[in-house]
């Protein structure tokens, strides 16, 4: 078949299935769908798409390759300054400093974490007190309802806010 549109096979393939002859309808739909053109991308369109998505990386750019060389430069001088110093600093500290140290960071710690744990158990009441109140069929009407005139508002305050005429009727 060399037109895909050819009259001969949607007539047969018509009437197989206006008839029920399913399996001879699907036949000629098959030799309906294979006449179909394929089309073809032209040539190279697959490279171009890659290189119009591809990422570049971070580092490709002038400005962070000068930023991270101005740190690392940073970083040298500050080592610079800072190594010959370390020996007088070291004999400063004493071992129970050190110590001393290491508890009251492990003390500050183990606060936060408990800090942290008080705040999440305030949040899962506050969380459990919500979900009572929203398995009450009231409340849940009443929330409903509140969000529903709010975007109402919402909706009314957006169309005042549109402009109603453009400047286009304005002679220039």
């Amino acid at each position: 078949m060399e037109r895909w549109n050819d009259r001969d096979a949607w007539i047969r393939f018509l009437e197989a299935e206006g008839g029920g002859r399913l399996d001879e309808a699907e036949a000629s739909l098959g030799v309906l769908f294979q006449a179909l053109p394929r089309p073809e991308a032209p040539a190279g369109f697959a490279g171009r798409v890659m290189a119009r998505i591809r990422r570049r990386s971070a580092f490709a750019r002038p400005a962070v390759r000068f930023g991270l060389a101005a740190a690392l430069l940073v970083v040298a001088v500050g080592v610079a300054l800072v190594a010959p110093m370390l020996p007088s600093l070291a004999a400063l500290i004493a071992p129970s400093d050190l110590l001393s140290f290491a508890v009251d960071a492990v003390t500050a710690l183990a606060t936060r974490v408990a800090a942290g744990a008080a705040l999440w158990q305030d949040a899962g009441s506050t969380a459990r007190a919500l979900g009572r109140a929203l398995l009450h069929p009231a409340i849940l009407v009443l929330i409903v309802t509140q969000f529903a005139l709010a975007s109402l508002a919402l909706r009314a305050l957006a169309a005042l806010a549109a402009p109603k005429r453009s400047f286009r009727h304005a002679v220039s």
